[in-house]
Formats: C-alpha cells, structure tokens, sequence
C-alpha cells in the first residue's frame, strides 16, 4: 500500500465514521433497552417465585403442624388402663402356681431358688400350702 492509498482510505473512514458512530449509539441503546427489558422480566420472574416459595413454606409448615398434632394425639396413652392390664398379668401368672402355693405369695426368686437348691426342699406340688407360706417368708436371702 502506498500513501495515495492511505489518503483514500483515510477519506474513506472520514464518510464512513459518522455512519458507524450512528450505528454504534443505535445498536448501544437497543442493547441498553433488550438489557433493561431482560432485567425486568427477570424481576419479575424472581418475584413470582418468591411467591411460590412464600406458599410453599406455608403449606410445609401447615403439614409439620398436623402431622405434630398427629404424633402428640398418638403420644397420649391412657394409664389407667395399665393397671388393668398389670392386674390381669398378675391373675394370668397366678393361674400357673402350683396348686399347693397360697394365692397371696410372695413371688421371691433368690428366697425361692434358696430353698430348692440350698434347704433341698421341694415347694412344687409336694408340700402343702400352709407348708410353702411358712418356708417363703422365713427363707434366707
């Protein structure tokens, strides 16, 4: 290239720069525009989501509330029906005595094991029942 062609090239640029100026300051505020246009929606977006959210968490916690109310009712035992229950064991454990034990006996294992093993005395269905209620209470622990 020479200088002629750098001279007509500079008059060249010099008509064209204010047309590429031009075009630069349009496409600069459509950008601007789309941009802003795009943050807008984007807002919006984030705030409809939030609304969701806001909802969801609220149906979340209602939820959480039944199912603790749930869990607490199920929670709530009536005690009074365990001494029934113990009482019934009781009769029930009862009705496997020998027949030669007392009803009112004192179910103590060592006093019980105490006298089989160490006095070599039998309670089971051998002796009679006054028998066993004088060895229990008076048997070594």
């Amino acid at each position: 290239m020479n200088d002629d062609d750098l001279r007509r090239l500079g008059k060249q640029a010099a008509i064209y720069r204010p047309l590429l100026e031009q075009a630069m300051a349009t496409y600069n505020a459509q950008a601007n525009e789309i941009g802003q246009r795009a943050a807008d929606v984007i807002d919006a977006q984030f705030r409809e989501i939030g609304k969701v959210v806001t909802a969801y968490n609220a149906q979340v916690d209602q939820q959480l509330e039944q199912m603790q109310a749930t869990v607490r009712s199920a929670l709530q035992i009536d005690w009074s029906a365990l001494g029934q229950l113990t009482d019934l064991a009781n009769q029930m454990l009862r009705g496997t005595y020998p027949p030669n034990w007392p009803d009112d006996i004192d179910l103590d294992f060592p006093k019980l094991e105490g006298i089989v093993q160490e006095e070599g005395i039998a309670i089971f269905y051998v002796p009679r029942g006054a028998i066993v209620a004088e060895l229990i209470p008076n048997a070594p622990i």
